[in-house]
């Protein structure tokens, strides 16, 4: 009988503890990433405090083109992958591709435009247009007005001196870009990017990348020698 009564009490309080298992996970899930741990709520692991209270969740690798999610869990912005959603997505090699015809990776984007002879549409379509053929453009044309004018697929082209063929524009040479600090602008075909100089690295901190110099150690500890350096005591270490 005595064996009966502990086996019971023992049944209890396995199904107690189970219930209660249950509850903190539903618990964790309907609240925003509090969890309970003993008598007190706090954010669950993964997760920061914020103002009233409030958790939100922590992406320690950032989200450069996207939003935090869950930990350390990205939902990138539309035409950006990766885990830190830091990657162009080139939309011209999925499937179905998004073109017609002819397609053109941007920044976070893509540029749809026609063979020749054809002219785009506001869908995204070509249609066959003859005054278009007889405009023999490089990229397509559009109509506007009754007058025909060949078109480039990008902002960093345009239209070279015969009017039809679309040249690059050199974004760097011109000024008009500014990379921030430590890093370079390099021209590519319809447009540029940003790079670290040699030395430096793209680092994501306090919220933001930037480019931090790969040596930590001083200037002077490997430059001795240099006019900008002084030694003190007779030791430069």
């Amino acid at each position: 009988m005595l064996i009966l009564v502990l086996l019971s009490w023992f049944w209890i309080l396995i199904q107690g503890q189970s219930l209660d298992l249950d509850s903190w996970t539903d618990q964790a899930v309907l609240s925003d990433g509090l969890c309970r741990y003993g008598n007190s709520v706090e954010c669950c692991w993964g997760w920061r405090r914020m103002d009233w209270g409030r958790c939100q969740p922590d992406c320690q690798q950032g989200c450069k083109h996207g939003d935090c999610v869950g930990p350390d869990r990205c939902k990138c912005h539309p035409g950006y992958t990766g885990k830190a959603c830091n990657q162009d997505l080139n939309e011209c090699g999925v499937k179905p591709r998004p073109c017609k015809h002819r397609c053109m990776n941007t920044p976070g984007s893509y540029k749809c435009y026609c063979l020749d002879g054809y002219a785009l549409q506001p869908d995204g379509s070509c249609r066959n247009v003859r005054t278009c053929y007889h405009a023999n453009c490089q990229y397509g044309c559009e109509v506007m007005k009754g007058e025909v004018r060949c078109t480039c697929p990008s902002p960093g082209l345009r239209l070279g001196p015969d009017r039809r063929s679309c040249v690059d524009i050199d974004e760097c040479a011109l000024g008009g870009v500014m990379c921030p600090r430590r890093r370079k602008c390099f021209n590519t075909f319809g447009s540029f990017f940003c790079k670290c100089h040699l030395g430096f690295k793209l680092t994501y901190i306090n919220g933001r990348y930037t480019c931090i110099d790969k040596d930590t150690r001083p200037f002077c500890s490997l430059n001795a020698s240099s006019p900008k350096c002084r030694c003190k005591d007779g030791s430069c270490k």
